[in-house]
């Protein structure tokens, strides 16, 4: 992965002083929906590029080990979670990937790899 500017090469290494890693976006900005403006600009973005950045060499049972080690996934965030674990849509849209699903099957295919889906989607 490419090397970061520097006050983002800041903020990761700040991160991963104080938690060891890059949180999960739920876990660092509790209660923030991932439709959330938040996450396109500010401090949600420059979160999610230093969670890309951070997991980009990792592989897919070490991000899934994470997602596990975190507790309940928020139902809100389970789409993302699949995406970030590369399930696969449906094959009449693959190119969705696991937003061509309906929730019970995300949330059916995320406990098959032992993640716990809590409630309902808002």
């Amino acid at each position: 992965m490419s090397e970061l500017p520097a006050p983002l090469e800041r903020a990761l290494v700040d991160e991963r002083r104080r938690h060891g890693r890059v949180r999960l976006p739920w876990v660092a900005f509790p209660g923030m929906h991932p439709f959330d403006l938040g996450w396109r600009m500010g401090a949600g973005e420059t979160h999610l590029i230093l969670l890309a950045h951070d997991a980009g060499d990792r592989s897919l049972e070490a991000r899934r080990a994470e997602v596990i080690a975190a507790g309940p996934v928020p139902a809100d965030w389970a789409f993302w979670v699949a995406e970030r674990l590369e399930l696969p849509g449906t094959a009449d849209d693959p190119d969705l990937g696991p937003y061509a699903l309906a929730f019970d099957e995300v949330r059916d295919a995320l406990a098959a790899l032992g993640i716990d889906v809590g409630g309902e989607p808002a």
